[in-house]
C-alpha cells in the first residue's frame, strides 16, 4: 500500500534530520562519477524530493 502524503512528509523530515539525504547524495555522486554524468548537489536532491512530497 502506498504511503500517505503526511507519512511521506514525516519521512522526509526524519531523513533530513538524520543525514539520510547526505548518504543518498554520496551514493548517487559516486555512481554519477563512474558513469560520467553531471553532478547532483544536496540542495538539488532535497528540492526535488521536497517537490515530490509537497506536490
Amino acid at each position: 500500500m502506498p504511503a500517505t502524503l503526511p507519512a511521506l512528509g514525516q519521512r522526509f523530515r526524519r531523513w533530513s534530520a538524520d543525514a539520510t539525504w547526505g548518504r543518498l547524495l554520496a551514493h548517487f555522486q559516486v555512481h554519477d562519477d563512474a558513469m560520467g554524468v553531471a553532478g547532483l548537489t544536496a540542495d538539488r536532491l532535497e528540492t526535488v524530493i521536497g517537490h515530490l512530497i509537497d506536490g
